[in-house]
């Protein structure tokens, strides 16, 4: 799990990365992006019902791609000063941790991040 200093937890938040932040795409995974005044960096995972119905499965998704985040946190692989909202899609269910692993590996060093 996150710390709380790295969760987007408001709504106002998300619809300002939305609204303003900058979009990257990878096969599975949606990044957008969006500087903020914070000392550190701030993530939100979303997993809609199309992904699948199932909650189980969504929340797998979910609580890999935020323990990926952790650790990449955890060992200064990511820039400080952003909020990041992922989108999963879909085809993203076919794939295991480290596939995951690899692809947000990618789609942060695509944002800069």
């Amino acid at each position: 799990m996150l710390k709380p200093a790295n969760r987007l937890k408001k709504d106002k938040d998300f619809q300002s990365v939305f609204k303003q932040g900058r979009s990257f795409y990878g096969d599975n995974l949606r990044l957008k992006a969006k500087p903020n005044q914070l000392k550190s960096s701030r993530f939100g995972v979303v997993v809609s019902k199309v992904v699948s119905k199932r909650a189980v499965k969504r929340n797998l998704l979910r609580r890999r791609l935020t323990e990926i985040l952790r650790l990449k946190i955890r060992a200064g692989l990511v820039k400080p000063g952003f909020d990041v909202v992922i989108n999963v899609k879909p085809e993203a269910l076919t794939l295991d941790y480290q596939q995951l692993d690899l692809e947000m590996a990618e789609l942060l060093k695509k944002a800069g991040l």
